[in-house]
């Protein structure tokens, strides 16, 4: 029965992702087809993109054949809001001049929406990391952290999860070592047992 359910799993799948690679090459044509072409076509470019940015090209591709599948692998985005919104803070002007400058040039206009979403992902990495080191010594200047050292926020991308490779951010403040949480979007005390790597980049927060 366990054989018959993964095979029938994997038939399905397959099935899925011959669907959907025949609905992307339809973006050419012009009616119901080519509009849902248009539409399939960057919702692939942004889950691969998305993969790209989280150092998993391969799990990339494979979301950008088939999305369904995909929603699997970003639904964990949803667990951190408060960083979702300091870089939402960050990328909106960015999204919404390419939004309105690709609706304003017609050989691009079909493609705006996709444009707009692709220039906050990326901009969300590369944009955010000076937000994210400003919420950082916010928050520390509220426990007294003069100075702490992190990792870029591309790289918190590729890591996983901290408490395997090592903290996002670390900083002593007396005896206690103390981590960053980008869920929490603040700093918490480090359990005894956390080693990993060292963030090397070192940040002095002005007073």
């Amino acid at each position: 029965m366990t054989i018959v359910l993964i095979l029938g799993s994997l038939a399905l799948l397959c099935l899925g992702i011959f669907a959907w690679l025949w609905l992307c090459a339809g973006f050419r044509r012009g009616g119901w087809r080519g509009v849902a072409g248009i539409g399939a076509l960057q919702i692939s470019g942004l889950f691969l993109v998305y993969g790209i940015l989280r150092g998993q090209p391969m799990a990339g591709l494979f979301m950008a054949s088939f999305p369904p599948v995909g929603l699997v692998f970003v639904q964990e985005i949803w667990h951190f809001p408060a960083l979702l919104r300091v870089l939402a803070g960050v990328v909106a002007l960015w999204a919404a001049a390419v939004l309105l400058l690709s609706l304003a040039v017609r050989v691009v206009r079909v493609w705006a929406p996709g444009l707009a979403l692709l220039t906050a992902l990326v901009g969300a990495v590369v944009l955010g990391d000076h937000a994210i080191e400003t919420a950082m010594c916010r928050a520390a200047s509220e426990r007294g952290i003069a100075a702490f050292t992190r990792m870029h926020f591309a790289d918190s991308l590729t890591m996983g999860r901290e408490h395997f490779i090592g903290p996002h951010a670390l900083a002593n403040v007396g005896m206690v070592r103390m981590g960053w949480s980008y869920r929490q979007m603040d700093w918490y005390v480090l359990p005894a047992d956390v080693g990993g790597a060292v963030p090397e980049t070192s940040v002095t927060c002005a007073r």
